[in-house]
Order: C-alpha cells, then sequence, then structure tokens
C-alpha cells in the first residue's frame, strides 16, 4: 500500500538524517525514507512490505510489540530504545519516537542510531567494572573470569585472550584455560616480538600469526598489548576484532586493552605482595603469621588435627661446616622433602631458622598419626645432596593433636614444641 502523502512531502522527509518509517496495523512496512539505507543497510524499496518485525533484535522483539501496542493505543513514544539488525548481521542501537495515525490506521515512526552513544556507555560500564572487580576478586584468575564475562560481550570484540608469558620456558599459559591450551611461544610470530620488545602490535591476522592455545586463525584483525611490571614482560591481552569497527572503536580497543593490561599488572603486584606476606622468602613455605592463621581458622572451625614441629639437630655445625649458603640450600631442600612427603591437604611452614611445622586436619589418634610420621622420617632419613656431597641429618619431631590436647594455638604449640624437645634432649643424652 503506497503513502498518502504527497510527493514533495516524501522527498522532504527523505532528506532527513534520521530514519522516518511507517507501519501499517499488520507491522508491514509501508515507507521508509532513503536514510534507511545507512540506519539498517536496506534500499526503501526491500523494506516496503517487510514486516517490521523480522527487523528487529531477537531479544528485543517482546518489548518492543509491547511498545508497539501502547502506540497504537493512542500513548506516544519519545524516548523508547531497543535494537535492530542491520543487513549484515550487526546489532544496530535505535532511539525512537512514534505515534499512532488513527485515521489512516498508521504508526509512524522516527528512528536515530544511537550505536556510538551506547557503545560508549557499555565501554565506560566495562572498565568500571573491571576497575571494581580489580579491588574485589580474590585471586588473579577470577579476576581474568570477571574481565572476560565483562569484555567479551562488548559489541566490536569477537574475542579476548588473556595470556600469561614464562620467560625462562618460553611457554604460553591460559589462567582460565586447561593446561592443553598453553604451549610454547612460536618464534617469528607478532606475538613473539610483543612479548620480546613489551610493544603493542596492532595487526591482520594470517598464517604467521599463532594459532596455539584459544588463539584461532582467521579473517579478524587483533590487537595485542604486553604486561608489564617493572619493565619484565609477563605476558599479554589479546583482542580480535572484526573487519567493520570503526577507526573511533579502534582507539577504545587500544585503551581497553591498556587498561586491561594495567589492572591485571596492579593486580599481580598485590597477589605478589600478598604472597610475599604469607611466605617465606627463603623456602617459599608458610611463614611463622600464615601458619598460625590456619591454625586459628581450623580450630575456631572446631576441625581435628594434627600439629607437627621439626627442627633440625647440629644445624650450626653445618653453618660451621659447609659455609651458609649450603646451609640455606639444605632447608630449601628440608622444605621440598616436607611438602612432598605431607598430605596435599597439610599447611606446611617454617617458623624461623631450622624450625618447621605442618598442620594436618583429619581425626587421628597417637596410632593412627605414627603411620604418618614414619613414612615422614623415612623420606627424611635419606641424604641430602648438598655441595655435591651426600648429607645425613638427623632431626627432632614433637605433636600435638587437637582436640585431644587442647583447642587453643599456644596450647597446642607448646605440647608440640615440648614434646619435640623432650625428643632431642633423650637424643643428646
Amino acid at each position: 500500500m503506497p503513502i498518502p502523502v504527497k510527493t514533495d512531502l516524501a522527498k522532504l522527509v527523505n532528506q532527513l538524517l534520521d530514519t522516518v518509517f511507517v507501519v501499517d496495523e499488520a507491522g508491514h512496512i509501508v515507507f521508509a525514507s532513503q536514510s534507511c539505507k545507512a540506519l539498517l543497510g536496506y534500499d526503501q524499496e526491500e523494506l516496503v512490505g517487510t514486516a517490521i518485525q523480522a527487523l528487529m533484535h531477537p531479544e528485543d522483539i517482546e518489548r518492543t510489540l509491547a511498545a508497539a501496542q501502547r502506540v497504537m493505543d493512542g500513548k506516544s513514544h519519545t524516548d523508547f530504545e531497543n535494537r535492530y539488525l542491520h543487513k549484515n548481521g550487526q546489532a544496530v542501537d535505535l532511539q525512537w519516537s512514534a505515534r499512532w495515525a488513527s485515521e489512516e490506521k498508521l504508526r509512524i515512526a522516527v528512528a536515530r542510531d544511537i550505536t556510538g552513544l551506547k557503545n560508549a556507555q557499555r565501554f565506560r560500564a566495562a572498565l568500571y567494572m573491571v576497575t571494581q572487580a580489580a579491588h574485589s576478586a580474590d585471586n588473579l584468575s577470577a579476576l581474568c573470569q570477571v574481565i572476560t564475562e565483562v569484555v567479551t560481550p562488548l559489541p566490536w570484540i569477537e574475542q579476548l585472550h588473556i595470556l600469561f608469558f614464562d620467560k625462562k620456558s618460553q611457554r604460553l599459559y591460559h589462567p582460565l584455560g586447561p593446561a592443553s591450551t598453553d604451549g610454547p611461544l612460536r618464534p617469528g610470530t607478532a606475538l613473539e616480538k610483543v612479548l620480546g620488545q613489551g610493544i603493542a602490535i596492532k595487526a591482520r591476522r594470517h598464517p604467521n600469526l599463532p594459532a596455539q592455545g584459544q588463539l584461532r586463525a582467521g579473517p579478524s584483525n587483533w590487537l595485542a598489548v604486553p604486561l608489564l611490571r617493572s619493565q619484565e614482560v609477563l605476558g599479554a591481552v589479546v583482542l580480535e576484532f572484526s573487519e567493520k569497527v570503526s577507526a573511533n572503536a579502534r582507539e577504545q580497543l587500544q585503551f581497553l586493552a591498556s587498561q586491561l593490561a594495567a589492572t591485571l599488572e596492579r593486580k599481580q603486584a598485590d597477589d605478589h605482595l600478598r604472597y610475599l606476606a604469607h611466605h617465606d622468602a627463603l623456602t617459599g613455605l608458610a611463614n611463622r603469621a600464615r601458619f598460625y592463621e590456619q591454625l586459628q581458622k581450623h580450630l575456631t572451625q572446631q576441625q581435628p588435627l594434627a600439629l607437627l614441629y621439626l627442627d633440625l639437630d647440629d644445624f650450626k655445625a653445618i653453618n660451621d661446616n659447609f659455609g651458609h649458603h649450603w646451609g640455606d640450600q639444605l632447608l630449601c631442600e628440608v622444605a621440598c622433602r616436607l611438602r612432598q612427603n605431607a598430605p596435599a591437604d597439610a599447611v606446611v611452614a617454617r617458623m624461623g631458622g631450622d624450625e618447621f611445622t605442618l598442620l594436618v586436619p583429619g581425626q587421628y589418634s597417637n596410632e593412627s598419626l605414627a603411620v604418618q610420621l614414619r613414612c615422614l622420617k623415612a623420606a627424611m632419613a635419606l641424604p641430602f645432596d648438598i655441595g655435591g656431597q651426600p648429607l645425613r641429618v638427623s632431626f627432632s619431631l614433637g605433636f600435638a593433636l587437637s582436640p585431644q590436647q587442647g583447642v587453643e594455638p599456644e596450647q597446642l604449640m607448646r605440647q608440640a614444641d615440648g614434646a619435640m624437645y623432650r625428643q632431642k634432649r633423650q637424643r643428646q643424652a
């Protein structure tokens, strides 16, 4: 049905930057101004007779039809927002003004493209959520998960990859992916340049670029921004985006990737400081503060446990005979052996000097704990390689059980420490 307007008026309407649609009572387009080509990619002739519902974004159809019915009931709209689909398949954000011409039984609407505005709002919201997550996420993996969930839905991004790089092994790993996605950094690739030189690179994907891990070969563009800390390259944030991204969107991508990189770097630095606060710098075991924190947590939750206290015998003589360097190496070897032979859920700590503790959750009796101790003692009795020489080290070991011997940290520590010194005195007698 042709639109009942004069030819001169139709010419005038066609000069408008916004697009005018006229839709009949059944929902079919009877007129669309020429700007529909720039808005949705269709010529006027293609749209006339088309059901306007076919152009709507599937997720917005229900509320759009409800709004259309309100217009047909005589309630005009001036700021309704929804999404339509461009001829190329991309979503277009629109803002509508509409009214109902009751005599002609026609819905007359003016659509304005607000995609740029909505994308800017989504972009700001994504940055805000990433910033919030940087403060609230428990660890780096949790932050990476939030970043992926927040950034991936942005309309110009096809995929987001967060890659960490182990310089020593020259391998990439993904904090969220399975181990099978990890792999060596391929020499001669653009990603190697990003990680090797610490510079951002934006390029078209081609067969020479890596398809390792989650990175796929394809027609998209990609932007890689290095993760840096004190000039050391820790990895890269890689964004894949479509060919149709505007120049302004590309600038936003560059800024977004840089912000993600900076946020991840801060989180890594925070995690590193938190690690240093809870771990012994020499051995990497939990330190005294961390051990007491975990002990208090288990006791507060009324969890049964065994507390072991271990002290090397005559460690001063080892330092005197071999030197402090080899004494430190021995402490590291002892720490490694304790970790390897302790139950998986045990907390192994260095309390200071040559004193170590193990917190082993579980219900133990003296007899059941004795089985665990025999395995631990057998492992510790094997010689250590110190400076190329085999060295056997004796040690004293005491333990206490909770709740049998106490439910307070100080009480249990006194019990285990006392048992350890009684054994040491027996050795010296």
